[in-house]
């Protein structure tokens, strides 16, 4: 902290004099939202409830050889390609 500037050492703060409401918080943690098992189950009904869209989705695309110019090799550009 003494190497910081005045700027940085007002941004910096203890995450512990955060008071997060209960509603918030699951739980296991002493909160009132739930447990991690309805959670899950919330969100699989949600993502059932997208399924078909999903699914539709997967039918488009875009062809990448009617693109114009040369195609970029983000492989190569990253350093990420394999070196014969």
């Amino acid at each position: 902290m003494p190497l910081l500037s005045e700027k940085l050492k007002q941004r910096n703060f203890d995450k512990s004099e955060i008071n997060i409401p209960l509603k918030y918080l699951p739980t296991y943690m002493g909160g009132e939202n739930g447990t991690t098992e309805e959670h899950l189950k919330d969100f699989e009904k949600k993502w059932l409830e997208y399924e078909n869209y999903f699914k539709e989705n997967a039918n488009y695309g875009t062809n990448e050889l009617l693109r114009p110019g040369k195609p970029i090799d983000f492989d190569g550009l990253y350093g990420l390609g394999i070196v014969p």
